[in-house]
């Protein structure tokens, strides 16, 4: 019972760890081109940047962050910032490959399970992480890379990036801050995921207008939707009741 109870320890430590090597490396890229430190969850803890602009510890209640999330943000709208953003997608998965690696010397040296986890589990992820796959509502860092480098992904990707980039950090979807042409592209995309999220955003902007009538509107065809995609993505972008 001893050994399972260390051993069940010893892999919540080690993936909490690889989960944060993960998501500093991603946080790391950003932030050394230039992005500012926006976001770090890893299961229910979490450092945000919050309305005071302060770094401040909180525990994450949406589950759907829990498997790991580390997010950066440009302090103004580049057109360099959507290749900068494919450098910050790979550097998460080479920080594990690279951190994993390091650690196989103490794995062999010590013969200690918790090293061998130590570097298993971020090898793994970070291997995983750079498959070209779509795991519920996402895809992986590489998978989203891959998209973000051919047509007509790209385009898709280009339109999301714009929404949250124009958008900021504080969420506003008002006419000054949306490009409604970028919305009609995530709209108009066959994946019903990127559908919702356009949906999603337009939402916001006609809420964010007082424009209830059509925020209503958009939050019907949302509710439509949600039988058609993941749990996963409703969590992430949830509406008002």
């Amino acid at each position: 019972m001893t050994d399972v109870l260390l051993f069940l320890f010893s892999s919540i430590v080690c993936y909490l760890v690889a989960g944060i090597v993960h998501e500093l490396g991603h946080i790391f890229a950003g932030v050394f081109q230039g992005f500012k430190f926006y976001l770090l969850v890893v299961g229910p803890f979490g450092l945000k940047r919050n309305e005071n602009d302060k770094i401040v510890f909180y525990i994450e209640s949406n589950t759907a962050y829990w498997g790991g999330v580390g997010g950066t943000f440009p302090p103004n709208e580049d057109p360099d910032n959507f290749d900068k953003f494919a450098k910050v997608l790979l550097f998460g998965p080479l920080t594990s490959i690279i951190f994993g690696l390091l650690m196989l010397p103490l794995a062999i040296i010590t013969d200690m399970l918790f090293f061998g986890l130590l570097c298993a589990m971020p090898i793994g992820m970070g291997v995983v992480s750079l498959i070209p796959l779509k795991t519920g509502a996402f895809y992986s860092d590489g998978g989203r890379w891959m998209r973000m480098r051919n047509e007509p992904t790209r385009r898709v990707e280009l339109a999301l990036w714009n929404i949250v980039q124009r958008a900021g950090l504080d969420q506003k979807y008002m006419d000054m801050d949306i490009d409604i042409d970028d919305v009609d592209v995530l709209i108009n995309d066959k994946d019903q995921s990127t559908k919702y999220m356009g949906h999603y955003f337009l939402y916001l902007h006609y809420k964010d207008r007082n424009d209830l009538v059509k925020a209503e509107q958009q939050k019907d065809l949302l509710q439509e939707l949600s039988s058609k995609v993941s749990k996963q993505i409703s969590m992430v972008y949830p509406v008002e009741e």
